[in-house]
């Protein structure tokens, strides 16, 4: 399914996008980012590793629609590989719902990423948004089509 301004994201997605728990697994202590709120933890990582800019991306259950978990590792392998050819340093993560008790999938923030090859590569796995983290640490809900 394909979203445009004829077929709008629903609210209950667009809610649940803003208000998921955005976790970082970072090596030395995993922390939770939230949408329009500043990361402390997020600037020392950025620190660490002299970035300026993430994008936490999934290739998981592309057009919001559930499909197999062997489809899913097998999306989320490739968008890995993407990252990785691309040389941008990787962390995994987890996006998790508010509830705690709703659906969890993999992520990856791709440390130093420019925000439009994020774009790029949240459209070319099918995904509705993307997170996008600036130098001020403050993560941004990014709609990669129009709700």
């Amino acid at each position: 399914m394909q979203f445009s301004r004829h077929n709008a994201i629903p609210d209950s997605l667009v809610i649940a996008f803003q208000n998921a728990h955005y976790v970082v697994l970072a090596a030395d202590r995993p922390f939770t980012l939230h949408i329009g709120q500043h990361s402390a933890e997020l600037a020392h990582l950025f620190s660490h590793y002299g970035a300026d800019c993430a994008a936490i991306l999934t290739a998981y259950n592309p057009w919001a629609q559930t499909v197999s978990e062997q489809a899913n590792r097998r999306a989320q392998r490739l968008l890995q590989h993407e990252i990785d050819a691309l040389g941008f340093m990787r962390i995994d993560g987890e996006n998790r719902a508010e509830d705690k008790d709703g659906p969890s999938e993999p992520t990856v923030i791709a440390l130093g990423i420019p925000r439009e090859r994020s774009q790029h590569l949240a459209q070319q796995f099918g995904q509705l948004a993307f997170v996008w983290i600036d130098g001020a640490c403050t993560p941004e809900l990014v709609w990669t089509y129009s709700k």
